[in-house]
């Protein structure tokens, strides 16, 4: 998304900043705040893998161990509700007007598939998931795990590909969904959002109701079912609110809706609203508490960009770890259970351990690097060449 005209004018609501114009090329501004917070996201995963004691939980002293696992026992549920509503918001911001539902498709599944086809081989090669187990790694290979409520399948072999399960059907409903939010009334989209809030909530309640009474999975550390974690927050048709409400987002700020509120004071709700969801039962710790913070945070982010303001977010490193971001997402959990392989599961000094989680960031890092050099980047455009003649996609329009 590049801009080569003015992208805003002023509006006379009480509650908005600007109206977005669109430039001569029907582009909107790019919005490289959010392209640097995905690396934040996906970092927050990775500390939340790194804590469960299956995957890593390299510290030797229990008070150290169990201080890490409390601070990070929700970061992942936290970054994968971001990257779901960022998911959404970027979509309706990057959709162009003239869009084909068909060349949609084909753009964004050239993003996710070779990338996730990769990584899996990789899995396989490595030992990571059993070449004996084709019904892991076979549902893994087309994207549809989230669908089997069988946990050895919604999160087994390459666990953090479940998101992607849920990103496929987002693609496939959102032509019909954008063409819903574009007809919405703009003085009714912030009411959209609070209605699938509510959703959210009424959701997660009914499923809690009708499975809180299920055997608990056994040597899990979470409290939790088979099917009431299938239901609660793998399955894609439950996700489906979060991916909505960042379509209507991008919506509220295009047209000027978006409240005055400073990206200081989203960031601190954001952090209040953690320190809140740490306490709160676990299957309503997933994404109800940090929705709207998310919410505010985004917004404000997206209006700093609009209006030049800049962050740590906007830095040339934050912008190549953004870009780099799907990558890392899609390997750390490998590189993770690897680590753990050649460490033999061992606990360490608490140095000692940090220098580990150093050494798998790092490793993380430059693996999702050469991801998205030699695979995201060339596979994308090659498939996408075949359908039309464009220019070399150079950065990632959308999270995932």
């Amino acid at each position: 998304m590049h801009n080569d005209t003015s992208p805003i004018q002023s509006s006379q609501s009480s509650t908005a900043h600007h109206i977005v114009q669109r430039n001569e090329k029907g582009m909107l501004p790019n919005l490289t705040s959010l392209n640097g917070i995905r690396f934040i996201a996906a970092i927050g995963v990775f500390f939340f893998h790194s804590s469960l004691g299956a995957i890593m939980a390299p510290f030797a002293s229990p008070r150290v161990s169990d201080l890490y696992s409390f601070i990070f026992s929700i970061s992942g549920w936290v970054s994968v509700s971001l990257f779901f509503i960022l998911s959404g918001f970027v979509m309706g911001w990057s959709s162009r007007p003239v869009d084909h539902p068909l060349r949609f498709y084909r753009r964004r599944l050239a993003k996710i598939y070779p990338m996730n086809v990769v990584v899996m081989v990789i899995a396989l090669v490595c030992g990571v998931v059993s070449i004996h187990r084709p019904d892991i790694w076979g549902p893994n290979f087309l994207l549809v795990q989230a669908w089997i409520p069988r946990v050895e399948n919604y999160i087994g072999g390459n666990t953090p590909s479940w998101f992607l399960g849920a990103i496929v059907l987002f693609y496939f409903l959102f032509p019909i969904v954008f063409r819903w939010v574009k007809a919405l009334p703009a003085d009714k989209l912030w009411t959209t959002v609070f209605l699938c809030y509510a959703g959210m909530i009424i959701s997660q309640f009914v499923i809690y109701y009708f499975t809180h009474n299920e055997p608990l999975l056994s040597g899990w550390p979470f409290p939790i079912g088979e099917t009431q974690f299938w239901l609660s927050y793998t399955l894609p048709i439950t996700r489906i609110f979060e991916f909505v409400i960042g379509l209507v987002l991008s919506r509220i700020i295009l047209e000027g809706y978006f409240i005055r509120i400073s990206t200081g004071v989203s960031f601190s709700l954001v952090v209040i609203g953690y320190i809140i969801d740490l306490y709160v039962p676990f299957q309503f710790s997933f994404n109800l508490v940090m929705l709207l913070p998310l919410v505010l945070l985004l917004g404000s982010l997206t209006v700093g960009d609009i209006n030049g303001k800049t962050s740590f977010l906007n830095w040339p490193v934050m912008q190549w770890l953004g870009d780099i971001s799907f990558g890392f997402y899609m390997i750390h959990f490998t590189l993770l259970m690897l680590l753990k392989r050649w460490t033999g599961g061992e606990k360490f000094t608490t140095p000692t351990a940090l220098l580990l989680l150093l050494l798998a960031i790092i490793a993380s890092v430059f693996c999702g690097w050469l991801l998205h050099k030699y695979v995201e980047i060339p596979c994308g455009n090659y498939l996408n060449s075949r359908s039309r003649a464009g220019k070399p996609l150079a950065r990632r329009e959308s999270v995932r």
